[in-house]
């Protein structure tokens, strides 16, 4: 049974394949060079995609209403 993390990884990478394909051919990013991506570090960047996505968020509820966010 596959994870939710090797799902996204799994994702991530088809979509990263689909971008490649759709570039014309003297584009710079090769598909050898998305396959030397670790899934770790691309875990990590989703971790650090999510939290930059959650910033804005809370600073554009901030700008609308006055309140802070208390965790």
């Amino acid at each position: 049974v596959p994870t939710a993390s090797a799902s996204v990884a799994t994702i991530s990478q088809d979509t990263a394949c689909a971008y490649i394909a759709s570039q014309s051919s003297s584009s710079q990013i090769k598909l050898e060079d998305i396959n030397q991506i670790d899934e770790g570090d691309m875990e990590e960047i989703d971790i650090k995609w999510n939290m930059a996505l959650l910033s804005m968020r809370a600073d554009k509820f901030w700008k609308k209403t006055w309140k802070k966010i208390s965790i």
